[in-house]
């Protein structure tokens, strides 16, 4: 079981609650925390998220590039709010196409 993955699927129901407002960078700071979190826990970050990025530069046909998955999806969505949408419905697709099972 990837936590990282299933503690971002709950949070899809209550961004707010968990980031303060609907904010796809604020997302990337609570995930990058919790990966850090994890890494010092156990001397390892091991999520299935780490391969996130490569899936939506080659969603939007960006390819390799030195911005994140934040600022991928924020430069083809209308707003930060929207930017948060698209990332909820990308990472459920990420999630299908790699065959993740929620336990």
């Amino acid at each position: 079981m990837d936590i990282l993955c299933k503690h971002i699927l709950i949070m899809k129901e209550r961004p707010g609650m968990y980031l303060g407002k609907k904010s796809i960078d604020l997302l990337r700071v609570y995930v990058d925390g919790f990966l850090s979190c994890m890494y010092e826990q156990s001397n390892k970050a091991d999520s299935l998220f780490f391969h996130f990025t490569s899936f939506v530069e080659r969603y939007y046909k960006v390819g390799s590039s030195a911005a994140g998955w934040n600022t991928i999806i924020l430069n083809h969505s209308v707003d930060d709010e929207k930017a948060l949408d698209n990332f909820f419905t990308l990472f459920e697709q990420f999630l299908a196409e790699n065959n993740y099972e929620q336990r």
